[in-house]
């Protein structure tokens, strides 16, 4: 199973802009699943995942990470990643 988990914070800027490309892979990806985490609400996944910065889009299979995409991502970015698992 595949999952892209993106960390954020409400009081993050470039989460803001990160979150309509989050939201545009969540609707056009069927086989994947995606999850919001905010760093603030979940520090120990945050800590758990070495997040020091946010956005950051982490990719899963199988519950081990895969690939990582720090400082904000775009569609066609994490679809090549995806597409690489």
């Amino acid at each position: 199973m595949k999952k892209v988990l993106m960390f954020s914070a409400a009081w993050c800027g470039p989460c803001k802009v990160a979150k309509p490309v989050f939201t545009q892979l969540k609707e056009t990806i069927q086989d994947v699943e995606f999850e919001v985490v905010d760093v603030d609400e979940n520090p120990v996944m945050a800590t758990n995942f070495s997040v020091s910065g946010v956005p950051t889009f982490v990719i899963l299979k199988d519950d081990h990470e895969v690939a990582r995409v720090s400082g904000g991502a775009n569609v066609k970015n994490v679809k090549e990643l995806l597409r690489g698992i």
